[in-house]
């Protein structure tokens, strides 16, 4: 598959910067990893770092870049919304771009999972697509939140803040900020209109 989102740290892990030394954080889950460019940002900075994702071609290619770096990530086959990790494991968790595919019940349930497996006032950070991004390319709709765009392997779900708010009403919430995140792959450069959350597990 290659590396085609690049090898920088994401604009996820960019967010993260300030509270790694801020929160003193040590152990890092990164869920949606693909093959790691943010686990491998964590890792050059001396977290303990695990990263999840359901393709297994992607953890491969994580694996071998990781071989020839001589770095350390815990890369698993797993995905949200149930993973394998004990309860209060990780100081921060974030993402990026991987959120958008969970449907709504299956966003429900990884709120909840996120929330078991980070320690007392954990940080967690999420990327993800705008409503404002059915705007920016061809897509299917499906339902006034879901679509599927071309180059889409399974419907999208786009979010507004409010039902993010929403969604982490449980949690405080520090920030819902929206974010022109351009890429370079499928085509040539292009801006996605995204959402970003930082939120902190409450108790």
């Amino acid at each position: 598959m290659g590396f085609i989102w690049g090898q920088r740290p994401s604009p996820a892990a960019e967010l993260a910067k300030k509270y790694i030394v801020e929160d003193q954080i040590k152990r890092v889950l990164d869920f949606g990893c693909g093959y790691g460019r943010d686990s491998f940002y964590y890792a050059r900075n001396g977290l303990s770092v695990s990263g999840i994702d359901p393709l297994p071609e992607a953890l491969e290619l994580g694996k071998d870049w990781a071989d020839s770096e001589d770095l350390s990530v815990d890369f698993r086959a797993e995905s949200l919304p149930g993973t394998s990790f004990e309860p209060d494991s990780f100081d921060l968790a974030s993402s990026f771009n991987a959120w958008q595919f969970l449907s709504e019940e299956e966003a429900k349930a990884a709120v909840a999972e996120l929330g078991r497996i980070l320690k007392p006032l954990g940080l967690l950070i999420i990327v993800t697509f705008s409503l404002e991004e059915m705007n920016q390319r061809p897509a299917k709709r499906i339902s006034e939140r879901v679509v599927y765009f071309d180059a889409a392997t399974k419907p999208i779900r786009l979010y507004n803040r409010e039902e993010l708010r929403e969604l982490f009403s449980d949690w405080n919430v520090i920030q819902i900020k929206s974010l022109d995140v351009c890429e370079d792959h499928e085509g040539g450069p292009h801006i996605h209109k995204e959402l970003a959350v930082v939120a902190r597990r409450t108790g």
